[in-house]
């Protein structure tokens, strides 16, 4: 509810946008944003979960959608928080709040440090999507949202980059937890 006037704003300039996993198969639909240039990440690498299923870039902002094919185990939303916030050499100015959305529950951080932004969100699937979509692995797939650019860019997009995030749907509908 907290965001419904500022959705209402926003829904005359997204787009759907289909996402292709890793098998090749549809996983994701997410409203992308007006204005952000869609990169599609070369066949050749997609096995590699380092590499994005897909990237796009508005500006200085750099936005990538990773997905790690679930393998018995997920990785906690808690575990990718505190790998990113490692990545800063001292402790930066940063939140962290809970989300959920499709099934899935995780964190999203956003941290502002030497004039650079980053927004990264990570969820995995909840226990009842899991055992629907067992033999699916990739669906059960953990999922990363990350955003990096300059802080100023980042602040002036952060309504938006969170409807992208709170816009991710699954091609099935999953009752939550």
């Amino acid at each position: 509810m907290r965001y419904t006037l500022c959705f209402l704003c926003f829904l005359n300039f997204l787009s759907a946008f289909d996402v292709t996993g890793r098998e090749g198969k549809w996983l994701y639909t997410l409203e992308v944003p007006e204005g952000w240039e869609t990169i599609q990440t070369p066949k050749e690498v997609i096995n590699d979960t380092r590499e994005p299923l897909i990237t796009w870039k508005k500006g200085s902002l750099e936005a990538r959608l990773h997905s790690f094919p679930y393998r018995g185990s997920s990785i906690p939303a808690e575990a990718q928080v505190t790998r990113w916030l490692k990545k800063y050499p001292t402790e930066p100015l940063y939140e962290v709040f809970e989300t959920s959305q499709a099934g899935y529950t995780g964190l999203v951080l956003l941290v502002e440090a030497n004039g650079e932004g980053f927004l990264g969100a990570a969820f995995s699937l909840g226990e009842r999507g899991k055992r629907a979509f067992r033999y699916h692995p990739e669906v059960c797939s953990d999922w990363t949202f990350v955003v990096k650019g300059t802080a100023s860019e980042l602040q002036h997009e952060k309504t938006a980059l969170l409807f992208w995030i709170e816009s991710l749907q699954l091609p099935f509908e999953i009752l939550h937890d």
